[in-house]
């Protein structure tokens, strides 16, 4: 199974030639970012934690949670710690993508309701 999404962020990683783990800063935003995340954010963060684990993995997606995540009732949860160094960073560009998205969705929507507002 394929999703351009997921090839887009491998290729931005696997262009680079020396790839240098997360700083905790960097650890830092990407966890924050995923704490503002929508649900279709934390949605797609599934899909490309386990396409990476199914296609790199060891074990090649014999989890359903993959790398040690638990489920919990607000969702899933995993210590990125436990991810590969790729997978960390192509997950630090989608969030902030991601989070980029959510805005310009939210000034849309802000935009739609003062057109809508001057019509009715």
């Amino acid at each position: 199974m394929s999703l351009p999404l997921f090839e887009d962020l491998l290729d931005k990683v696997e262009n680079e030639i020396n790839i240098d783990d997360l700083s905790n800063d960097d650890k830092s935003i990407l966890l924050d970012n995923i704490h503002q995340m929508d649900t279709e954010g934390h949605e797609l963060i599934y899909v490309i934690v386990k396409l990476y684990e199914t296609n790199y993995g060891e074990g090649v997606g014999a989890n359903i949670i993959p790398y040690n995540g638990r489920s919990q009732k607000a969702g899933i949860k995993f210590d990125i710690n436990k991810f590969p160094i790729k997978l960390r960073v192509m997950l630090s560009i989608f969030t902030k993508l991601h989070i980029e998205k959510m805005s310009r969705d939210e000034e849309l929507n802000e935009q739609r309701g003062e057109i809508i507002n001057q019509f009715t």
